[in-house]
Order: C-alpha cells, then sequence, then structure tokens
C-alpha cells in the first residue's frame, strides 16, 4: 500500500490536463474549508439550512481530483501496452483515492469535534454519519465514472436528488433538515461506522476497478478531467 502511494505521487507530474485539475482542487478545497468552517463553528446561526453540508461535500469531491489526473496517466501509449495499466487503474487508485478521502474525512471531524467545544455543545451532537455515507457513495462512484461516465453521473444526480427531496420535505414542514440526518444515537459509533463505511467502499472499488479495467476510459470523463487527447 505504501508503495503504491508512493508510485502514484511520482505519476502525477505525467497526468494530463494537471493546470486545470491542481487549480480545481485548490479551489474545492478552499471553498468547502471555508463553508464547513462557518458551519461547523455556528458563524451564521441564523439558517436552518447550514452550509456544512455543502463544505462537506466540496471537500470530500476534493479527494476525487488527485485520483483523475492519477487515471490520466494511463491514456499514453506507453502505459496502455505495458503492465503498469492494471495497476494504475485498479490497486494504486484505489489507494490514492482512499487515502484523500480519509485525509478529508478526517479533517472534517476534526471541524466539527472543534465547532462542538468551542460553542460549548456536547460530544453526542456530532453530526458526521451523512459524511461517511456520502464519502463511501463517492468512492463506488468514482469505481464506474472513468468508465461508464454519463450513466454514473445521472445515477449519482438522482441519488443525490432523491436525498434531496425527502429532506426538502422535512424543511418545508418546519421541522428542520436535522430531521432527515441519519445517525444512530452514539457519535462514538458514528464515527466508527463512517471509517468501516470508507472501507468497505474502498474494497468494493477495487473490485469494480478489477472486473471493468480492460474497458477504456471513458472520453467524456477524461475531458471533462482536462484531457483534451
Amino acid at each position: 500500500m505504501k508503495d503504491d502511494f508512493a508510485k502514484a505521487v511520482r505519476l502525477l507530474r505525467f497526468s494530463v490536463g494537471r493546470g486545470v485539475n491542481t487549480a480545481l482542487f485548490v479551489w474545492f478545497f478552499l471553498l468547502g474549508l471555508v463553508m464547513e468552517s462557518v458551519g461547523s463553528f455556528g458563524v451564521i446561526k441564523s439558517f436552518e439550512f447550514p452550509p456544512v453540508d455543502a463544505g462537506s461535500i466540496f471537500l470530500v469531491c476534493t479527494a476525487l481530483f488527485p485520483s483523475q489526473m492519477l487515471l490520466s496517466v494511463g491514456t499514453s501509449t506507453m502505459v496502455q501496452t505495458s503492465v503498469c495499466k492494471k495497476k494504475l487503474q485498479t490497486s494504486m487508485h484505489t489507494v490514492f483515492l482512499s487515502i484523500g478521502v480519509t485525509v478529508m474525512f478526517t479533517l472534517i471531524l476534526a471541524l466539527r469535534l472543534s465547532g462542538l467545544f468551542a460553542q460549548g455543545l456536547s460530544f453526542d451532537e456530532l453530526n458526521i454519519l451523512p459524511v461517511g455515507i456520502f464519502a463511501a457513495v463517492i468512492m463506488i462512484y468514482s469505481g464506474f465514472v472513468y468508465k461508464f461516465f454519463v450513466l454514473s453521473v445521472i445515477v449519482l444526480y438522482g441519488v443525490m436528488m432523491g436525498y434531496g427531496a425527502v429532506s426538502g420535505y422535512w424543511f418545508a414542514k418546519g421541522e428542520g433538515f436535522v430531521q432527515f440526518r441519519p445517525g444512530i444515537g452514539s457519535a462514538a459509533v458514528n464515527i466508527a461506522l463512517c471509517y468501516g463505511l470508507i472501507a468497505a467502499a474502498a474494497g468494493v472499488e477495487h473490485l469494480i476497478a478489477r472486473r471493468l479495467y480492460r474497458l477504456p476510459l471513458s472520453g467524456y470523463a477524461l475531458r471533462c478531467s482536462g484531457n483534451r487527447r
């Protein structure tokens, strides 16, 4: 795992669309960090629909940019005809994505815990399970999107719109968006469950990648990631 991560980092310098992806990485990270901090520390207390949820989405999605930069390396003729092709799209991609998502989730967790303590709230008021669920969904989505871009995006947006419709229903009733935030009580259990979901999603994503690696990378996905070849 350590060797795969080190090799992946070295390969990033050969990625296609590196400037675009780096710019998007920085933009998503900064925007997500600001929105998550504003929500977590209660800077905007009058909003029933705080920006903390959008902030976590931006931060989790930040982890996708380095992994798609890594996949773009596989478009070169040298890689296409080498034994590295499979490893680049399977184990190396999974390790790189998993570490990125785990780091971003841990950052979100740290911000929310700091916000709770700063506001004098109890540990069990931590709302983190939706972030773990979203992180797991994004990781599994990553296993499909670079092969079946259009279908994957449609399914992802369908899931997100469904979640938004249900949560919007609770919001319209005046009971607050928090009424439709999944959780099972103990914050410690929820934290452990989130890390478990991320680990399980990494395993599922790796299995998907191994099954699909022989298929060509989606032209739409490559163009959206800055690859103009």
